[in-house]
């Protein structure tokens, strides 16, 4: 029996690839598609940097507050850190400075309970925060400023020395004040909302390992210009970085614009 009586013949597909056109309109989707996408994906990694940062200063917050409360109520003094703003960690010497000593000064150093100008084996003992720990890196800042330093953040001398510097009133005497909201002999309020301790350094070099003061005979009292201008964080949804997040002396952490307390 003929199964096909009527002599139709059955229909065939011949393969053929795509045309120009339909190449085109799929890369051109597919380029919509990473022009939407890119600007998310680096707006959810910057802000994971952020939390990360935040989170270290709020370590380092609770680290001083253990200082604090080993301290007779005192916060890290100016001359305990050295009276500089920004240093390596304690040991660590200046591979540029021949005359360098291992660094024993810095709020890092006195937070791992090296004693200032210690003398002898320096050791990171890890008191109420190791020097080491990552928690000194902000992973926002330039890769050169770890590497280099072994630490992206500064202490604040506006805080940490106000009680030398304004109204000659004693070191930390001025953060009883404060919380209690009496004046300086000025009349100024202290208001710790608004005193920076802790924030991403932008701007000072590292000071002079082993020793009190600015920078070291090799360096200056600045970062070199390519990793200061390397701002870890970006400011209120703009595009690129241009900010950096900052500890206040009342514990809160949050981002400013440019380099406040700097």
């Amino acid at each position: 029996m003929n199964p096909n009586p009527l002599g139709f013949k059955g229909r065939t597909t011949a393969n053929r690839g795509f045309t120009l056109i339909e190449v085109l309109v799929v890369v051109a989707i597919i380029a919509l598609l990473l022009s939407i996408l890119l600007p998310s994906l680096g707006n959810a990694r910057g802000q994971a940097k952020r939390v990360v940062c935040m989170a270290n200063l709020h370590n380092i917050y609770n680290a001083i507050l253990m200082y604090k409360d080993s301290n007779a109520d005192r916060i890290p003094e100016w001359t305990a850190v050295g009276n500089w703003f920004f240093r390596r960690p304690p040991g660590m010497k200046d591979p540029d400075d021949p005359r360098s000593l291992p660094e024993t000064y810095g709020l890092n150093a006195l937070l791992a309970g090296v004693r200032p100008a210690e003398r002898g084996e320096i050791r990171d003992r890890r008191l109420y925060l190791s020097a080491y720990s990552d928690i000194w890196r902000c992973p926002g800042a330039h890769p050169e400023m770890w590497e280099r330093y072994r630490n992206t953040y500064a202490w604040l001398k506006v805080t940490i020395a106000a009680g030398e510097e304004v109204g000659n009133i004693p070191t930390n005497i001025y953060t009883q004040l404060m919380l209690k909201g009496k004046r300086f002999p000025s009349g100024k309020v202290w208001n710790a909302s608004k005193m920076p301790l802790v924030q991403d350094n932008t701007s000072h070099g590292p000071g002079a390992c082993g020793f009190r003061g600015a920078a070291s005979w090799s360096n200056s009292y600045r970062l070199p210009e390519y990793i200061a201008k390397a701002y870890p964080h970006a400011y209120g949804g703009r595009k690129g970085s241009d900010a950096t997040v900052i500890l206040w002396l009342d514990g809160n952490v949050g981002r400013t614009g440019g380099k406040s307390g700097l």
